[in-house]
């Protein structure tokens, strides 16, 4: 859990690598407490490796960083650039290009037009389920050679915040389906623990 200057919050999570930039599962933090359907973004700055390496000892470098990621990077002036503006899901970098320091305002950050076509994904989709929790899909076209058409990385955002990491092998276009039958039952809590069991193959 992330708290901007303004005193909003934001729930963020590192979930690895796509294509050279790294990706967060994001999701604001209501008034009352609740999610917001969460998004998968996509940036140069890695949160991971700048807590990793100044865990136990803070600098003015880290004090830096994090105040310009949780900011400016992830401000909601810079999220709306990204999503409505721009119609993508890559943010930027909260490091200034070519020199030493940190983006101030969203306006110092750099989109350019290969990243901004890159990452305007349609393979990514969040639901909320019954039982409060989030899920989002992300689907590929399935490589391995299990002979299934479809490969996707889902995350479940709960209470704690929580996120449950799975990969799943499928026949099924669960974006074709009805979202709620999918979140609900196929992908249920008790399915994607069994698939962990079969290799992550969900017929």
């Amino acid at each position: 859990m992330i708290k901007r200057d303004d005193k909003t919050q934001f729930v963020l999570s590192q979930i690895g690598t796509y294509k050279g930039l790294y990706r967060y599962l994001y999701s604001e933090i209501n008034s009352d407490g609740s999610y917001a359907i969460p998004t998968i973004l996509f940036s140069e700055s890695n949160l991971v490796k700048e807590i990793n390496e100044h865990k136990f000892e803070k600098s003015n470098h880290y004090n830096d960083f994090i105040k310009s990621f949780a900011n400016v990077l992830f401000s909601k002036e810079n999220l709306v650039d990204s999503k409505l503006n721009k119609r993508t899901k890559y943010i930027g970098c909260c490091e200034l290009p070519n020199q030493k320091g940190f983006v101030k305002t969203h306006n110092e950050i750099i989109k350019s037009e290969r990243a901004i076509k890159i990452f305007n994904l349609n393979n990514i989709k969040s639901q909320k389920r019954d039982d409060g929790s989030i899920i989002t899909l992300v689907q590929f076209p399935n490589k391995s050679n299990n002979g299934l058409l479809y490969e996707y990385h889902i995350y479940v955002l709960s209470n704690g915040p929580t996120v449950m990491e799975y990969n799943v092998y499928s026949n099924s276009d669960y974006f074709s389906m009805s979202s709620k039958t999918v979140v609900n039952s196929i992908l249920s809590d008790n399915n994607l623990k069994q698939s962990i069991s079969q290799g992550g193959i969900m017929r």
